[in-house]
């Protein structure tokens, strides 16, 4: 899996484009979104698949006070680029639950609040719970202790286990 590059954060966004142009622009950089070892739901038992996002933006991060609309667009680009994950993953709908494991790769050695990078993600959640047609309150989520190493442009990988 590629990381590192910043798939789909700021892609699209406020230019007009609907959902399906941003994904085709996602898609045409995704060499760094998948690693999938099978699909989601219905199949007891079913694969684990992991996806790679990029790094969130800053205005994600809550103790960053953006206008909301700049805001917004950044929401926006990382739920749309988590569901281009996920269906570029072969992820589907179906199913009633799923553990997410996290894994925060950032992208310099400078120091961090996990807290706040996990609250950064939301935007990403929701949109695995859109690509998943989950609640995203039926997630089991498992947040690393620490952060992984620091990777070129930074990283957000995350594990989908279907239960």
């Amino acid at each position: 899996v590629g990381v590192g590059d910043g798939v789909g954060v700021g892609v699209g966004v406020g230019d007009g484009a609907g959902l399906g142009d941003s994904v085709a622009v996602l898609r045409a950089q995704s060499g760094a979104l998948t690693g999938s070892q099978g699909g989601l739901p219905g199949s007891g038992g079913a694969a684990v698949t992991t996806i790679a996002l990029g790094w969130p933006t800053g205005p994600l991060f809550p103790n960053r006070r953006p206008h909301w609309t700049v805001k917004a667009k950044h929401i926006r680009s990382a739920r749309i680029a988590a569901w281009a994950a996920c269906q570029e993953a072969g992820l589907r709908k179906g199913g009633e639950s799923a553990t997410l494991t996290w894994a925060f790769l950032p992208p310099d050695r400078r120091r961090r609040d996990l807290a706040e990078v996990i609250s950064a993600s939301k935007a990403a959640i929701d949109g695995i719970a859109d690509a998943l047609g989950i609640d995203d309150s039926r997630f089991r989520m498992r947040f690393p202790e620490a952060f992984g190493e620091p990777t070129k442009g930074g990283a957000v990988i995350v594990t989908v286990t279907p239960l």
